[in-house]
């Protein structure tokens, strides 16, 4: 359970979301975890925020390991990861496609997709029948 507040009761990361992991790791794609910090927030219900700031280490690794892949799929919609993905496709010609939440991927991303530097653009959605396959199964 996360400590997050007096009022919070949900798990830090789901049975689903483990067995997606998994899956993934079996698959042989890494994955790299990093702690949620709470951030003081007197609007929300719970009295804090949960925080990651995942995108500036995401941009970090993308340029470092960028000898190492040829195809980015880039599992977010984040849309200050497009400056990371812009130079990587013009300095040394990376693919990317994004894989999002329809309506949380940012203006940023399409707007990278109409000037060639972002390949595709896939919605999680529209995969959601194959998602619940899985889940069903268990």
């Amino acid at each position: 359970m996360s400590n997050y507040g007096k009022n919070e009761n949900s798990q830090t990361i789901s049975p689903w979301s483990k067995n997606i992991l998994m899956s993934a790791k079996m698959s042989g794609f890494e994955i790299i975890e990093k702690r949620v910090k709470y951030i003081h927030s007197p609007n929300n219900k719970f009295g804090f925020e949960k925080k990651c700031d995942f995108d500036v280490e995401m941009a970090v690794d993308l340029i470092k390991e960028r000898n190492n892949y040829d195809t980015i799929i880039l599992f977010s919609g984040d849309g200050d990861l497009m400056c990371a993905i812009k130079y990587l496709k013009e300095e040394y010609n990376k693919i990317c496609i994004v894989f999002g939440a329809r309506g949380h991927i940012g203006r940023e991303v399409f707007d990278m997709k109409s000037e060639g530097i972002i390949q595709d653009v896939l919605f999680a959605d529209d995969f959601e029948y194959r998602l619940n396959m899985d889940r069903f199964r268990q």
